[in-house]
């Protein structure tokens, strides 16, 4: 019997008695398969597409992003690039402003420059070592 494969669309024949049970013509194709359906939101483990990075910063499952990681963002850059319009350069670092790592309102985010960003850390250690 004749059967289209569902990846590459290429004609094949299969068995009469395996035609319910192939889908592609290859097992190329049928890796490719396995894949798509168990990638995303599609995964046994999918747990909404958030988790938290080991430096307590949350990421996004955003695959289509430029600067995207393992087709994962930090979600304080998405926030600022929404509320900017634009995506953000490398050298452009999002601060929380009260240091909690998970609070992405945009109320509590800041742009600043590595520098910047540097020196607002360092008045923050002065100003912990002053108070002791």
């Amino acid at each position: 019997m004749e059967k289209n494969c569902e990846i590459c669309h290429k004609g094949f024949r299969v068995k009469p008695s395996h035609y319910h049970l192939r889908r592609t013509c290859s097992r190329r194709c049928a890796a490719t398969l396995k894949s798509r359906e168990k990638s995303g939101e599609n995964h046994p483990r999918w747990k909404g597409g958030k988790e938290t990075h080991s430096s307590g910063h949350v990421k996004i499952h955003c695959p289509k992003h430029p600067m995207a990681h393992k087709g994962k963002v930090f979600e304080h850059r998405l926030t600022m690039e929404k509320h900017l319009g634009r995506y953000l350069g490398s050298q452009e670092i999002v601060h929380h402003k009260n240091g909690d790592r998970t609070d992405n309102r945009i109320e509590n985010l800041e742009l600043m420059t590595r520098a910047q960003h540097i020196n607002e850390h360092r008045k923050q250690l002065e100003a912990g070592k002053h108070a002791v």
